[in-house]
């Protein structure tokens, strides 16, 4: 079993500090009812969860202790690796509940369940078409509402990384690879501006990316789009090296659309 190194409440409040925040923004109405991240957080450690990384959205618009933030936990009784080793390397895979919310009202407290990459560190999340996410609205909420909650999405933790056993064995042929990577690129660039052809995602960052299984190929279109630094030329003709994304609300969108295509090119080429 593979140890869960948990993030101390200090650590998750340098990063986020709104997942502490005990009252709701003072612009919400009396009908909005709080759903307080770290009460959340509490309840799913004695359920075995961990916190393993928190992220907060930068806003422009009230204090930051109200603004939209991201929990990624990780279950301390199992190791989650879809291969079954228990010793950790490149490239395996840990499920994870993602929690998603904010105190200003801009978002519903959500839950859905993530995928982790070991080295990749790309954080997949698991699209609504695939495992339907739980999304609780500020208005009537309770803590028995929220584990039952984690309870249904933890529960189909188990299918979905038998999905990705069988994406890590379905081989892609090189026009397969290519169209998964331009159907990619149109997820990311909607209006047909992307700066990259298909072959430029496909790289591999490191040697044990270099296959054409469709678990990896999505990793490593995954990784490439969200992390930046692939090499292409824009519109006008000047090079363009591409920037990480940051964004939570982007990063939260992109994910479940590409993992949704990952799951129909499995579908589709498995039949």
């Amino acid at each position: 079993m593979t140890a869960v190194i948990a993030l101390t409440d200090a650590e998750m409040m340098a990063a986020a500090p709104a997942i502490f925040a005990q009252r709701r923004s003072a612009t919400l109405s009396e009908k909005y009812q709080q759903v307080r991240t770290i009460d959340t957080i509490n309840a799913l450690r004695a359920e075995g969860w961990q916190p393993v990384k928190v992220e907060q959205k930068r806003t422009r618009r009230g204090p930051a202790v109200y603004a939209k933030h991201l929990v990624r936990m990780r279950h301390s009784a199992a190791s989650g690796i879809f291969d079954g080793s228990d010793s950790p390397r490149v490239g395996q895979a840990f499920p994870e509940l993602v929690i998603s919310n904010s105190h200003n009202g801009s978002s519903t407290y959500q839950l859905l369940c993530g995928i982790y990459v070991l080295a990749c560190s790309n954080g997949l999340i698991v699209a609504d078409s695939v495992l339907a996410s739980v999304r609780i609205r500020h208005l009537q909420s309770n803590m028995d509402e929220l584990l039952t909650a984690a309870t249904k999405i933890g529960g189909a933790v188990g299918p979905v990384m038998e999905r990705v056993g069988a994406m890590s064995g379905l081989e892609l042929s090189e026009e397969a690879a290519e169209s998964f990577a331009a159907d990619a690129l149109a997820l990311k660039f909607p209006l047909g501006n992307a700066p990259f052809e298909p072959r430029a995602i496909l790289q591999p960052r490191r040697e044990i990316n270099d296959q054409s299984n469709l678990w990896t190929v999505f990793n490593n279109v995954q990784e490439n789009l969200m992390k930046g630094g692939v090499v292409g030329q824009s519109q006008s003709g000047r090079r363009h090296t591409s920037r990480p994304v940051t964004d939570i609300n982007v990063k939260l969108g992109f994910n479940q659309r590409l993992w949704a295509l990952a799951d129909d090119y499995l579908v589709r080429l498995a039949a």
